[in-house]
């Protein structure tokens, strides 16, 4: 139940990263860019373009990984480790 707990607000901390992350393209476009130098524009629209897709977990780089499946994956990788845990000790 802790190890659950432990991953659910680590999750939490992960969809709010997913929202900052959005939000600092919004941030950068709503500065005012007229006093700025031309390479810290340039600076700027690169961040842009990199901040331009959220942040998300994923597996592989294959799937988006929402609360439930990555709580399965945790499980079941706890549950292979006791098992090899055991084996190690017999």
């Amino acid at each position: 139940m802790k190890i659950k707990t432990f991953f659910c607000a680590m999750w939490n901390t992960c969809s709010k990263l997913k929202s900052n992350s959005t939000a600092i393209k919004e941030t950068l476009y709503e500065m005012d860019w007229s006093s700025l130098r031309k390479d810290t524009k340039f600076n700027i629209i690169t961040m842009m373009i990199y901040t331009s897709k959220p942040i998300v977990i994923s597996s592989g780089f294959v799937i988006k990984i929402n609360i439930s499946t990555f709580i399965s994956i945790i499980n079941a990788s706890y549950s292979a480790f006791n098992v090899l845990q055991q084996m190690v000790k017999k």
